[in-house]
């Protein structure tokens, strides 16, 4: 997607080279996300988001996907990590919506990964999106994920190999994918295991420092 975007713009094919963002792997603490949250024990899946409270985030997506989810099955919890401009917005939307009593707006939290290792499901629902370094945390954490299939998301997400890919704006796709990961446990297992090998063989730090050297290294012969 973002090859895709520089040739649009009249660069040369053979001038682009694209380095994936990275990640170090490391031993995640555990947070009781329950505890931390009060979260009740009639919810028992957790599912959440971690972003920038943005327009090209897709909160108000998710929030209408999430309304539409729990009147199917009241037993979701939906936590959103992150701040912004949007935040008083989007509550008031929850509340118009009213699921305010199955959401919880955390604002910013110093440690997200392991907030998404004790999610049920990441949910990323951007309208667009260039890259989406929570996918990886996920990815690492062994957390499933069900993500829209915009921008560079495809090139992280494998549909059904490595998670769950949904078309933008698509609210049945959204409540699908979620009750797949839930009722599958044989396909969930599955994409966990890939993601996290995923991760291992593409993006890692150690990839993306020999990636940089080598660009530089070409651009030194060129000269």
């Amino acid at each position: 997607a973002n090859k895709k975007y520089w040739s649009s713009l009249g660069i040369e094919d053979k001038k682009i080279r694209v380095i994936y963002n990275a990640i170090n792997l490391y031993k995640v603490p555990t947070i009781q996300i329950r505890k931390e949250f009060s979260i009740p024990n009639q919810f028992n899946k957790i599912i959440g988001c971690v972003a920038s409270l943005y327009d090209s985030k897709g909160h108000y997506y998710l929030l209408e996907s999430y309304a539409a989810l729990i009147s199917k099955a009241n037993d979701y919890f939906l936590l959103i990590i992150g701040d912004g401009p949007l935040k008083g917005e989007l509550i008031s939307k929850a509340k118009e919506l009213g699921i305010e009593q199955s959401i919880l707006f955390t604002g910013y939290h110093k440690n997200a990964r392991a907030l998404i290792k004790s999610l049920d499901i990441l949910i990323v629902p951007s309208e667009s999106e260039s890259f989406g370094r929570s996918l990886l945390e996920a990815m690492s954490t062994s957390t499933p994920v069900v993500a829209t299939n915009v921008g560079g998301i495809p090139e992280i997400i494998t549909n059904r190999t490595t998670g769950l890919l949904i078309k933008y704006g698509d609210i049945s796709g959204f409540i699908n994918a979620i009750e797949l990961i839930v009722t599958n446990s044989k396909l969930r297992r599955k994409m966990v295991l890939n993601a996290y090998e995923e991760v291992q063989n593409k993006f890692m730090i150690d990839r993306y420092k020999k990636s940089i050297n080598k660009i530089y290294y070409s651009i030194m012969i060129e000269k």
